[in-house]
């Protein structure tokens, strides 16, 4: 039905020790960004709360902090990516009329991009067009990067940006 997935491989990239892939081939293509700020971008617990544990300040709900500004850039930007690559009808119903659906997909779209670097092929149906090279992925580099890079350098977040206390 809708909404099953499942990824095959032609590679041996994903049998490494633990199941891990190895970061360095992540970083050179860029994705290793994009994985691991996505991932901060999901909920620790049910209501959203504080994910502070995975690196980025903020609730996921509110886009006044850093995760949820990289939450709501996220949704913008899978979901400019599947109206500009699904059929209209085909959009509408993965991407509007189920909130958890939509989320499923946005999510098949960046597990995608980050399989593909090591010659994965995730399978959804519906089948989808391929995406992983679609331009507007680099909004969402910039976005994670420059997240990252803040964090990394112990940056203050912006009045305009920090959590209300």
């Amino acid at each position: 039905g809708v909404g099953a997935t499942e990824a095959s491989s032609s590679s041996s990239a994903m049998n490494t020790a633990g199941g891990q892939l190895p970061p360095d081939h992540l970083a050179s293509k860029g994705a290793q960004q994009s994985a691991a700020t996505h991932t901060a971008s999901l909920p620790v617990a049910q209501g959203g709360d504080d994910a502070r544990s995975l690196g980025v300040p903020g609730k996921l709900t509110d886009r006044k902090t850093p995760l949820g500004e990289l939450n709501w850039i996220f949704t913008a930007v899978t979901d400019t990516i599947a109206w500009n690559a699904l059929p209209a009808a085909l959009f509408q119903r993965l991407f509007r009329q189920d909130l958890l659906l939509a989320s499923l997909f946005r999510n098949f779209l960046l597990a995608e991009r980050v399989f593909k670097a090591y010659g994965c092929t995730p399978q959804t149906l519906p089948r989808l067009p391929p995406t992983a090279d679609h331009p507007l992925w680099a909004a969402w580099d910039l976005a994670a990067e420059g997240c990252l890079a803040q964090l990394a350098l112990g940056a203050r977040v912006p009045p305009s940006v920090a959590p209300a206390a």
